[in-house]
């Protein structure tokens, strides 16, 4: 493939915008993307699009991060309550089961913590 703008070169990249080939003179990189040096409309559309991207995966983590801890405590506080009527009629079984419940909202809990921090290091 040769660069739009010079027929001689060959072409290094693809603009993301327009689907030109561009030679290493012709491209430059806005927010990671490939895209026309020259044409301003194609640096405004890759921004563009890239904070569409950032907006949806912000929204994407806040909502597993509510769910996440919803669910941790449920999980949590349904294996406490097993473990505590487990012991008390002498069931094993509910006690081991109450066990896991708790343990899996402990970890379900920890996990919504590092959804917390990976989004808030993304805004610093």
């Amino acid at each position: 493939m040769k660069c739009f703008n010079h027929h001689d070169r060959d072409a290094f990249g693809v603009c993301k915008t327009c689907g030109k080939g561009l030679c290493l003179d012709c491209m430059r990189s806005v927010d990671g993307m490939i895209v026309c040096k020259d044409n301003q409309r194609c640096s405004q559309t890759a921004h563009l699009v890239h904070v569409s991207y950032e907006n949806i995966q912000n929204a994407y983590t806040k909502r597993s991060r509510t769910i996440s801890i919803i669910s941790g405590w449920i999980f949590a506080i349904a294996g406490l309550f097993m473990i505590y009527y487990g012991f008390g009629s002498d069931s094993a079984m509910m006690t081991l089961i109450g066990a896991i419940f708790a343990i899996l909202g402990v970890s379900v809990l920890n996990n919504a913590s590092k959804l917390k921090t990976l989004d808030s290091s993304k805004k610093e």
